[in-house]
């Protein structure tokens, strides 16, 4: 991806997929996500099913406060900015943009950022949430 966005960013792009083929990816990848959902595991745990989603809302949120933000001082569209503020995968949001007429150079620029950035920083942001619930169990005797 990196090695693309180089290549287009200087002015060697590829030739672009047929719209056909972006519409049946979209298909396809929907299905697939759609598929690796299983309904005993959603049924079986409702309080996680609730929290997860009232997780997921939160996220949404404050990935479209923070688009609008930036489309709001860059003076960049904001149905653009906010597929680039996304918590989606890179592929999604690159077919999702190409689809819906959108900066996909723009867009993949922004994921490609927050992957290099977030990347290299797991180890020491799993390591410091390990410490935290190290902490907070070790004076907790019912677990």
């Amino acid at each position: 991806m990196t090695a693309a966005a180089a290549l287009a960013a200087s002015g060697h792009a590829t030739a672009p997929f047929p719209p056909m083929v972006l519409a049946v990816a979209q298909v396809v990848l929907g299905t697939w996500l759609g598929a690796t959902f299983r309904r005993d595991i959603v049924t079986s745990a409702v309080s996680l099913t609730i929290n997860s989603a009232l997780s997921a809302f939160f996220l949404l949120s404050l990935c479209t406060l923070a688009a609008l933000g930036i489309a709001a001082l860059s003076g960049v569209d904001w149905r653009a900015m906010l597929l680039a503020a996304a918590p989606g995968g890179v592929v999604e949001m690159a077919l999702t943009a190409k689809f819906l007429q959108q900066n996909v150079l723009l867009i993949t620029t922004f994921h490609l950022v927050r992957i290099f950035v977030i990347v290299p920083n797991v180890p020491w942001m799993v390591r410091g949430l390990a410490r935290f619930e190290n902490r907070h169990t070790k004076g907790d005797k019912t677990r």
